[in-house]
């Protein structure tokens, strides 16, 4: 038998070609209606959020509507919360070069439901539990090596 037992393998997945790229980011002064409006236009459930050019959080969609669900009751008081009253400062950030399954493994052990991807600490993409279950059905999708009968 010959051939290359590397070539029939499945291509690994990088984060690099998984995760979501160039994605929205949002200033932490914006109020809640502006990241909600952006998150729909886009589908999308995850924002990185900045201020001053640097990362300090992340806002989700659910993060949106209890902030705005309690500051309806709130607003009059205190005004219109704003995306950095809401947003989670427990960030997970991995380098774009971070093996995937890394990656994968912080996100499953601290159940997080997104990674900010950065290169030289600049923000370059996100990878969510969406792209994680993508990946999983196109490795799902890949043809199984034929199986060996021991008999």
């Amino acid at each position: 038998m010959s051939g290359n037992p590397s070539s029939s393998a499945p291509r690994k997945p990088t984060l690099a070609n998984t995760m979501t790229a160039f994605p929205y980011t949002v200033a932490a002064d914006a109020k809640l209606d502006e990241a909600r409006l952006l998150m729909h236009e886009h589908h999308i459930r995850h924002l990185p959020v900045m201020r001053a050019g640097e990362l300090v959080g992340v806002v989700s969609d659910r993060d949106i509507k209890l902030g705005m669900a309690v500051g309806a009751e709130l607003q009059a008081e205190l005004g219109s919360p704003l995306v950095g009253d809401v947003c989670s400062d427990r960030v997970y950030q991995a380098d774009i070069h971070t093996p995937l399954q890394q990656v994968a493994e912080q996100m499953h052990r601290n159940h997080l439901g997104s990674a900010v991807v950065t290169r030289n600490d600049k923000v370059v993409g996100m990878f969510t539990a969406t792209d994680a279950c993508r990946c999983l059905d196109e490795l799902l999708q890949e043809p199984s090596p034929p199986e060996n009968d021991v008999a």
